[in-house]
């Protein structure tokens, strides 16, 4: 699997972007929940660093593979995550739509 993706800090303070990659059985695998999603097998290790206003823009690759041991249907997930400690409500970073994207392939035995 390979993911891509940016994010602009137009804030004028430090944000910490951060992101992991997830294959998992179930559909949805957070649902704006303080924990990390239960069940799914890390792909891309959690991780992340500052955008600084200097820096302006951040932009991840992400590449894991996952070899089944069962068989059924999997779900591939990228969590995407920002936070700082001067953030107030409504602060956010802006994901750019157009700029990355997920693929995955799939070998099946037969």
């Amino acid at each position: 699997a390979h993911a891509q993706f940016e994010a602009t800090n137009d804030l004028g303070y430090n944000a910490m972007f951060a992101h992991a990659m997830l294959v998992h059985q179930e559909e949805v695998v957070i649902d704006h929940a303080n924990e990390r999603p239960r069940g799914g097998k890390i792909l891309c290790e959690y991780a992340g660093e500052n955008i600084t206003p200097d820096m302006h823009h951040g932009f991840r690759t992400l590449v894991g593979s996952y070899q089944a041991e069962e068989d059924g249907d999997a779900y591939i997930s990228v969590l995407i995550y920002a936070a700082s400690t001067r953030a107030g409500d409504g602060d956010t970073l802006e994901i750019h739509r157009g700029y990355g994207g997920l693929r995955a392939i799939v070998y099946r035995n037969s």
